[in-house]
């Protein structure tokens, strides 16, 4: 999902070159890059939600705090607090043996 969201960034930033070099101003009469629509920030909400509830929820389940699913947000770190949840000694295992 980060991965898309920085190739977004990257895009952006080649539109706002183009524009500062005058290579592109307008299509149709309106700005390229514009400002983002409602539709764009509720992709955004359901996505966060699709991507953090499911994690709190584990996390809960594991015996550690939901604050960290959190952490799902910050690109690359997501990566490694998957595998920090894979392979990490879970509260509710320590307490069951």
């Amino acid at each position: 999902m980060f991965s898309i969201l920085i190739f977004a960034a990257r895009v952006q930033r080649l539109f706002v070159g183009l524009r500062q070099w005058g290579l592109l101003k307008f299509i149709r009469g309106r700005d390229i890059l514009g400002s983002f629509s409602i539709w764009h920030w509720m992709i955004v909400c359901i996505w966060l939600f699709v991507l953090v509830f499911p994690m709190w929820r584990i996390a809960t389940k594991a015996g550690f705090s939901g604050a960290w699913s959190l952490l799902m947000l910050v690109p690359l770190v997501n990566v490694v607090m998957m595998w920090v949840f894979a392979f990490a000694k879970w509260p509710v295992q320590k307490s069951d043996q």
